[in-house]
């Protein structure tokens, strides 16, 4: 009879332990965060002979909604909105130019956990970016342009749970997306900080 009871005892346990790890190991998620981004952008890109200093690092915005298959493997679809970066004075002229970059990715997302709460993601698929480049004002000699490329994207990022706050992971993500030299697209690159809320 005791022996019974503690294997009733036994199962019970198990099959709540094996209900809570099913849970927080699949469904959706949804991310957020900010950091800074560099989109590469070189100073040939408006004119041959450019006379300016370079400065491309910018504010950049992540959003993405996931979801888990299981504890090691997952689908996310995102976006990334880069602040608009300005170059100043190009060639000498006094003209400002401007770049505008957003980028929208399905990525598979491969987990691996280095403890229950800690777990490093490698994320790779195709992201459709919007490149737009312009000058302020008409100038023969400056060079603008709109590109809208799919192109591949991968990143790397850490999330660690929240004890005090269940179902939510602090993250720290690095991604990129290489360019495309023939449409003069250039590569991006992502640093950001966020959170991850798990349904």
């Amino acid at each position: 009879m005791r022996l019974s009871l503690y294997f009733l005892l036994l199962v019970s346990v198990t099959s709540n332990l094996a209900a809570e790890s099913s849970l927080q190991s699949h469904g959706f998620y949804g991310e957020i965060g900010l950091g800074r981004g560099y989109n590469n952008v070189s100073p040939t890109l408006f004119s041959a002979q450019p006379s300016y200093l370079d400065g491309s690092w910018v504010a950049v915005l992540r959003t993405a909604v996931g979801f888990d298959i299981d504890s090691t493997i997952g689908i996310e679809v995102g976006n990334r909105l880069f602040k608009q970066a300005k170059k100043n004075n190009l060639q000498g002229s006094g003209r400002t130019g401007r770049v505008d970059e957003t980028a929208y990715s399905v990525q598979t997302v491969i987990r691996y956990p280095l403890s229950n709460s800690t777990s490093i993601m490698a994320k790779f698929g195709p992201a459709y970016v919007q490149f737009n480049q312009s000058v302020d004002g008409a100038a023969t000699n400056l060079i603008s342009r709109n590109v809208k490329r799919w192109q591949p994207a991968y990143g790397l990022a850490i999330a660690t749970t929240l004890e005090d706050y269940p179902g939510v992971s602090a993250m720290f993500e690095y991604s990129e997306i290489t360019g495309d030299s023939d449409h003069q697209l250039p590569k991006s690159e992502m640093y950001i900080l966020g959170l991850m809320f798990h349904f």
